[in-house]
C-alpha cells in the first residue's frame, strides 16, 4: 500500500486503559450521547477527564491531522487512535454493518456474517456530536441487512432533532418491500441520497457481478419505489470486462425506467478486497473504457441525466471527457505518483487509491 495524503490512524502511550469514542478539543453536544473530550495540553500531550479524573496520554502526530469537534476512537489492545469523523478531511464515510446480501465480484469490504448491531450505535453516537455542512456516507456491508436495526438508526436521529445530511450507499433490494420503503421515507427528515449500484440493464449482467440471483429485480423495484416517495437516487456503475460493452444498454434502461434520478456515477474499480483476487477477470484499463465511457456520457447528456467519472485520473481519460472526471478519492486513502508532480492537472484529478501499486497501476502521462 502508498502513503496516503491524510494519516488517519495514530499510536498513543498512557498508564491508563483508554477505549471507545471521543470528541477533539470541543464540548459535546448535550445529548444522552456526550461524548468525553479530549483536550490538548501542550506539544504531544492530552488529557480526558474520566468522573472529575485526569487521564493523560500522548501521541505524535495527532494535533497536526486533527481538528476540533473530530470524533476519534481509542482501541486499548492495540493502543491506536483512528479518526472516525472530520472536518479535516474531503469526505466522511461511516462502516455500519460488515453483514451483507450481495457477494460483488469486485467488493472493496468483503461481506462477514457476524453480528454487528453496536456499530450503528457508535455510528449514532458520531453523528450526533458531530457538527459538518457536508453530506456524511453511510456504508457496509448493506446497510439495510437488517432492516428494523436500520429504521431504529434513522428513527433515533430524528427523535434528536439531528439534520445532518446522508449519503447512503446501499444496493436498493430492501425497498423492493413497499410498506419498508413507506416507513424509511417517513423518516427521512432530512437530506438524504441513495446510491444505488446498477452493473447491467438485465439479470442476467447484473446478478452475475453481484452474485446473487434475482438482485437485479429487486434493485429495480426497490428504485422505482423510492423514487415514487421522492427520494434523491444516484446511480452507480462499475465498468469492467463483464459489462463495459453494455454500458450503453444500462443508461438506455435507466432513462427507460427511472427518469427520475438525479445523477449517474460512473466509478473505476478500487484494487482492494475482492476486486484483486478477480483482478484479472475484471480489470479494464481506463485506456480500454475510454471509447465505451464517451458512448455513455454522450447518450447520458442527450437523456439531460447529470453523469460523472470516478476514481478516473485525468491523463489517462479522453481529453473530450475529462471535465466529467471528480475529484473522488477518500485522502485517507488516495496518493499521487511521482510523476504527477509536473503535471498541469494534479489540483484537479483524484490521483490512485492506495491499494493501486505494482500491477495494480497504469502508467501516466502528465498533462
Amino acid at each position: 500500500m502508498a502513503k496516503p495524503i491524510r494519516i488517519d490512524t495514530f499510536n498513543y502511550e498512557s498508564e491508563n486503559l483508554i477505549n471507545g469514542m471521543f470528541i477533539f478539543n470541543k464540548k459535546s453536544i448535550q445529548i444522552n450521547d456526550s461524548l468525553l473530550e479530549i483536550v490538548h495540553i501542550g506539544n504531544n500531550q492530552y488529557s480526558i477527564e474520566f468522573d472529575n479524573e485526569k487521564v493523560l496520554f500522548s501521541s505524535d502526530n495527532l494535533k497536526e491531522n486533527v481538528i476540533d469537534g473530530d470524533i476519534l476512537i481509542f482501541h486499548q489492545k492495540s493502543k491506536k487512535i483512528s479518526t472516525y469523523l472530520t472536518n479535516f478531511s474531503n469526505e466522511n464515510t461511516i462502516l455500519v454493518t460488515e453483514r451483507c446480501n450481495s457477494k460483488c465480484l469486485f467488493c472493496c469490504q468483503p461481506p462477514k456474517i457476524k453480528n454487528d448491531e453496536y456499530l450503528f450505535d457508535e455510528a449514532y453516537k458520531a453523528i450526533t456530536n458531530f457538527e459538518t455542512n457536508k453530506f456524511i456516507g453511510i456504508s457496509g456491508g448493506e446497510p439495510t441487512y437488517n432492516k428494523e436495526v436500520f429504521y431504529k438508526f434513522l428513527n433515533k436521529l430524528n427523535c434528536i432533532g439531528n439534520s445532518n445530511s446522508l449519503h447512503i450507499l446501499t444496493n436498493g433490494k430492501s425497498f423492493e418491500d413497499y410498506e419498508f420503503t413507506k416507513k424509511i421515507c417517513k423518516e427521512s427528515l432530512r437530506n438524504i441520497v441513495w446510491a444505488i449500484p446498477l452493473y447491467g440493464f438485465n439479470s442476467k449482467i447484473h446478478d452475475m457481478i453481484v452474485g446473487s440471483e434475482n438482485s437485479f429485480d429487486k434493485t429495480t423495484k426497490g428504485i422505482i419505489n423510492l423514487l415514487e416517495f421522492g427520494q434523491s437516487i444516484e446511480i452507480r456503475i462499475i465498468p469492467n470486462k463483464l459489462n463495459i460493452k453494455y454500458l450503453e444498454n444500462t443508461i438506455d434502461y435507466i432513462f427507460s425506467t427511472f427518469k427520475m434520478v438525479n445523477n449517474i456515477s460512473i466509478m473505476n474499480i478500487e484494487p482492494i478486497g475482492y476486486a484483486r483476487k478477480n483482478y484479472d477477470k475484471l480489470y479494464l484499463e481506463v485506456k480500454e473504457q475510454n471509447e465505451y465511457l464517451e458512448r455513455a456520457i454522450f447518450k447520458a447528456r442527450l437523456y439531460n441525466f447529470k453523469i460523472f467519472l470516478y476514481n478516473y485520473p485525468l491523463c489517462l481519460l479522453s481529453e473530450n471527457i475529462r471535465d466529467f472526471s471528480i475529484k473522488s478519492i477518500s485522502d485517507w486513502k488516495n496518493y499521487y505518483l511521482e510523476d504527477c508532480k509536473l503535471c498541469s492537472r494534479r489540483d484537479d484529478c483524484c490521483g490512485f487509491f492506495t491499494s493501486a501499486t505494482n500491477k495494480y497501476i497504469e502508467k501516466v502521462n502528465k498533462i
